[in-house]
């Protein structure tokens, strides 16, 4: 069944809030969204069904921390955002883990300015964009159609950037470790 079979109703319709639907185009480990966890919608309790559809104020904060410089959030800023989720996030499959890869390249394919993927957003336009869910003040529609070939490139430095991330943390993790190890006398 696809999915867009399982979002429609038997009536074959489907209501805005029904892309919430966990495994399908929502996922968890989304940047500013919580997990799939249950709650009330329509006065039915869906555990896991569906995702919160509300930005939550510290994932946003938490991904606007990830900025580099402070000013803007750039590809391997999105990236490194990615990591800090997936790990505390249920494990994805390896079809989203791909997918959720591409969505960094696309949102700076449209809102990077003419760099496209290569560009940044600034902090302001991720706050505007992700927390108050409306198009950011600074917004230029892009000049160029956007290729799926610049998309998958794109997906392709994140899955490099992500990379560069997970071994970060890793290196920092046992530089911690070995800090707070007792030391061993070898006499």
């Amino acid at each position: 069944m696809s999915a867009v079979d399982t979002l429609l109703s038997t009536e074959g319709t489907f209501e805005l809030h029904d892309l919430a639907l966990h495994g399908h185009i929502e996922h968890d480990a989304s940047l500013v969204h919580l997990d799939a966890g249950g709650y009330h919608w329509r006065r039915r309790w869906l555990r896991g069904t569906y995702a919160p559809v509300t930005p939550d104020p510290t994932l946003l904060s938490e991904l606007i921390a990830d900025s580099s410089d402070g000013k803007t959030l750039s590809l391997a800023d999105f990236a490194k955002a990615r990591v800090r989720r997936e790990a505390s996030s249920p494990d994805l499959s390896s079809d989203v883990k791909q997918f959720v890869q591409g969505e960094p390249s696309l949102l700076l394919g449209v809102f990077g300015g003419d760099k496209g993927w290569m560009g940044s957003m600034s902090v302001d336009a991720v706050r505007q964009l992700f927390g108050e869910e409306r198009m950011p003040d600074d917004f230029v529609r892009i000049k160029k159609s956007l290729k799926l070939q610049a998309v998958v490139k794109g997906q392709q430095r994140v899955a490099s950037y992500m990379g560069k991330a997970r071994a970060a943390l890793v290196h920092a993790a046992s530089v911690a470790s070995a800090a707070t190890s007792p030391a061993v006398d070898s006499t």
